[in-house]
């Protein structure tokens, strides 16, 4: 937990008339926020979160972190490595719960592993199902007169036994090619169908495009495929896709189309798609491929007409669906970062305003919302996971104080694990009765910058969190101490103010 000491250093501003009244924000649970990365959220073992980290720490070493927590905010268990790579990247999508409970993919394709509910790692499959079926893209060997010659498969596994097998040995794929690393997901509908894609082929001259594929999951057979489209999400019965020429598609079980809606992807880029049928809606994440300025859009599930979407300003990003219907979107609008609730309709319900930019963001089974936020400074790292209410208001401020944590604090560190040492960065907590903005500067005891960069924060109304590195790891200096001052400079209501902490940093 995050315990905040107050009489560090307390600026008090003679603020005693608020703004303009705002529409009311979720409060923050207590105990919380707590030190995270700042990653996707799940739903984690015993209704509380899990977070997946996938990026870069010191030295640029690429490494990857999945942590459970309590709704105490306690931690339950953290898996956290490095890569082990050289040049290798993600794959195409996120990793997800599966339907047999264990999280993943988590690190680069072919190298990536899963974890269960208790935290000990498990073999990746592209989908698990919930009888422990584990299906995945592979590949097949077969002599030709002209030598041999590799092709696409998927394979179905159970406690170490085949199940079943399907393979195009006509379709020159393959998922080692370099320019072929990520298959397409594979999703599964609500009845008995499977659905994934064996290409699209970059390679050749022409370039191929994909080839849908919807099998029987118990048996492997073949139900129908049809050319140039990606299955993104799965439906009650049939599955939805992105295609080449018709943008995105609607198929039944049988594989007729049942809507299609014009999607250009040279021009926009489908970047997510979540179904919530009971609601009739089908949400997607958009970004044009120029401006890569993302926004959500709501999808009529029947007849695929679109009903809304967010602002362009807003630069919204699709979190997730929560069983209330509410559509979580990380707002990255310039000057106001938060997390927003919106209903089915298009209707904002809440927006939780944040100082830094949201990471991902889960509603929990007892109706709070877990969060994730990044850090500020000169390094990305540093996050925080947070646990709000919808059903009480946050807390107000009465005049404008700034606090930290620690004033002796590390850095960073070259292990996987760092964001989740507690000792590492320190928190900064501001009350202020009004929004306003924060400029964040190391100095040196002599006043004098470290660098010209500084951070500027968005200071919601109210009490807000921020997590600081101050500097970032430093292997030259690993084993010493630096003394820095941390200077916030705010501009609230028009009027400015300074305050400057002093802080030694352990290296």
């Amino acid at each position: 937990m995050l315990k905040v000491r107050a009489i560090v250093v307390t600026v008090v501003a003679s603020l005693v008339a608020a703004s303009a009244a705002q529409a009311a924000s979720p409060r923050v649970v207590p105990d919380w926020p707590v030190v995270s990365a700042a990653g996707l959220v799940l739903p984690g073992p015993g209704g509380g979160p899990v977070v997946v980290s996938e990026g870069f720490g010191a030295h640029e070493a690429p490494l990857s972190a999945v942590a459970a927590f309590r709704l105490d905010g306690r931690r339950r268990w953290l898996s956290a490595s490095l890569w082990g790579c050289g040049n290798c990247s993600l794959g195409q999508d996120p990793p997800v719960l599966h339907p047999d409970g264990r999280y993943g993919p988590i690190g680069p394709n072919p190298h990536a592993w899963a974890i269960d509910q208790s935290g000990v790692r498990v073999d990746s499959c592209g989908i698990a199902l919930a009888d422990g079926t584990c299906v995945t893209h592979t590949e097949r060997i077969s002599p030709d007169p002209q030598g041999f010659r590799v092709f696409p498969a998927l394979l179905a596994r159970r406690a170490g036994s085949a199940l079943w097998e399907y393979s195009n040995p006509q379709f020159p794929w393959t998922i080692s090619h370099e320019l072929d690393l990520h298959p397409p997901r594979i999703v599964q509908d609500g009845a008995s169908g499977l659905y994934t894609a064996f290409g699209p082929v970059r390679s050749s001259s022409p370039p191929l495009p994909a080839e849908l594929l919807a099998l029987d999951r118990r048996t492997g057979a073949l139900r129908w495929r049809t050319s140039g489209a990606v299955p993104r999400a799965g439906l009650t019965s049939g599955v939805i896709a992105t295609h080449t020429t018709a943008g995105l598609v609607a198929y039944d079980a049988t594989g007729v189309v049942r809507w299609a809606t014009a999607v250009r992807p040279t021009e926009v880029v489908v970047v997510a798609v979540i179904a919530d049928e009971p609601r009739d809606r089908v949400y997607l994440q958009l970004a044009r491929t120029d401006s890569r300025r993302p926004r959500i859009s709501a999808l009529d599930a029947t007849t695929g007409t679109e009903r809304w979407s967010t602002a362009v300003a807003d630069r919204a990003r699709l979190l997730s669906v929560g069983a209330n219907g509410h559509v979580y979107a990380a707002i990255d609008r310039p000057g106001r970062p938060g997390l927003r609730a919106i209903g089915p309709e298009g209707r904002s319900r809440w927006q939780f305003d944040t100082t830094t930019a949201v990471g991902g963001a889960q509603r929990l089974p007892d109706g709070t919302v877990a969060l994730t936020t990044s850090g500020a400074g000169s390094s990305a790292e540093g996050g925080l996971l947070w646990r709000i209410d919808s059903r009480a208001t946050r807390l107000s401020a009465r005049s404008l104080r700034f606090s930290l944590s620690r004033t002796t604090f590390a850095t960073g560190c070259a292990t996987p694990d760092c964001e989740y040492r507690r000792g590492v960065g320190t928190v900064l907590r501001i009350a202020s009765p009004v929004t306003g903005t924060a400029r964040i500067r190391i100095l040196r005891p002599d006043g004098t910058p470290v660098s010209s960069t500084s951070t500027t924060l968005h200071v919601p109304a109210g009490v807000s969190h921020t997590r600081l590195l101050a500097g970032g790891y430093s292997p030259a200096a690993a084993s010493g101490a630096v003394r820095r001052v941390i200077e916030l400079r705010g501009r609230f209501e028009g009027q400015v103010r300074v305050v400057r902490f002093p802080v030694v940093l352990r290296l």
